[in-house]
C-alpha cells in the first residue's frame, strides 16, 4: 500500500510565511482574477475550475469586466480588492456568473471555509484514496 505522509514543523507559520491552505487559495484566486485581463472569451478556465459569463449578461468577455470595473485596480495598477473578494461577488450573482469547480477543488474550497487544516488533510487523503 502506498502512503502519503504530510509533515510540518510549524517553522513557516511561526515566521509569518503565507503557506496555509487559505493562503494558497487566496493566491490562486488572485492569479485567476489577474488573468481576466486579455481574456476575450466568456469562459475563464483552468484545470481546477471554470468561470463563465451566463448568456444575457451585459458583459462580452472577461477582459471587458476587468476594464469596466474599477474595483479590480486603481489608476496606478494597485489591487483594490482581493481575488477572493471578486470570486465571492461572482458567487453572490449566480444570475450573471457560473463557477464550475472540479469535485476535488470544490471539496477543498468548502473545507477551507468551514473546517480546520486537519480536516482538509483528511479530505486530501479521502480523495486520493478514491483515485486508487
Amino acid at each position: 500500500m502506498n502512503r502519503l505522509v504530510i509533515i510540518g514543523n510549524g517553522f513557516d507559520m511561526a515566521h509569518g510565511l503565507k503557506t496555509s491552505y487559505m493562503d494558497f487559495i487566496n493566491w490562486y484566486w488572485d492569479r485567476r482574477v489577474d488573468a481576466f485581463v486579455g481574456n476575450t472569451s466568456k469562459v475563464s478556465e483552468d484545470c481546477l475550475c471554470n468561470l463563465i459569463f451566463k448568456d444575457g449578461s451585459n458583459l462580452s468577455c472577461w477582459n471587458a469586466l476587468a476594464f469596466e470595473n474599477s474595483y479590480f485596480r486603481d489608476f496606478r495598477g494597485n489591487r483594490k480588492c482581493s481575488g477572493y473578494e471578486v470570486i465571492r461577488e461572482m458567487q453572490d450573482n449566480p444570475d450573471i456568473f457560473t463557477i464550475d469547480c472540479t469535485p476535488f477543488f470544490g471539496t477543498i474550497i468548502q473545507s477551507i471555509e468551514t473546517r480546520g487544516w486537519v480536516d482538509i488533510e483528511n479530505d486530501y487523503y479521502q480523495l486520493l484514496k478514491q483515485c486508487t
